[in-house]
């Protein structure tokens, strides 16, 4: 065997290898756990331009996220119409659509929360809102299968 047909088979049977090992775990909890929100603060608060911190014996639990509470007016605000306080976007990125949001990295834009993925999703919300709160799309996924038969070159399927 030559050596250019075995860097081949080790090659191919990296690849293969590597298509077969499962997604490497997330450090972040899973996505049905309930996380807290906005670093403890009062969302309606926030709507209404004020960072109140809110407290333990308050919270609500509403899609995944623990909310927390400064009053008990505040609370019962957001029970009667949690579209309107909570966070927006089913806690995904406002800038990267589909890409899951931290709780701790949030702006409130015209009265209402997003979340973010980074400092620098952030940014770029804050510098043209309206361009990620256009209606969004949804992205098509396309499945892609490799034929790989013998005498295949690296080159033929990078």
């Amino acid at each position: 065997m030559t050596m250019r047909k075995i860097t081949r088979m080790l090659l191919l049977g990296a690849v293969a290898t590597l298509a077969l090992l499962p997604a490497p775990a997330e450090e972040e909890q899973p996505a049905t756990a309930t996380r807290l929100a906005l670093t403890g603060l009062d969302p309606v608060a926030l709507t209404e331009g004020q960072q109140q911190p809110g407290s333990e014996q308050l919270a609500v639990d509403h899609e995944g996220f623990r909310y927390l509470f400064a009053s008990e007016a505040s609370r019962e605000r957001f029970t009667v119409n949690p579209d309107r306080y909570a966070i927006q976007l089913d806690g995904q990125c406002a800038a990267m659509q589909g890409a899951r949001g931290n709780p701790g990295l949030f702006t409130v834009h015209e009265k209402k929360i997003y979340l973010f993925g980074s400092t620098g999703c952030r940014e770029q919300f804050l510098a043209e809102p309206a361009t990620y709160l256009a209606p969004r799309k949804e992205v098509p996924r396309m499945n892609v299968a490799i034929m790989v038969y013998e005498g295949v070159e690296l080159l033929d399927f990078a």
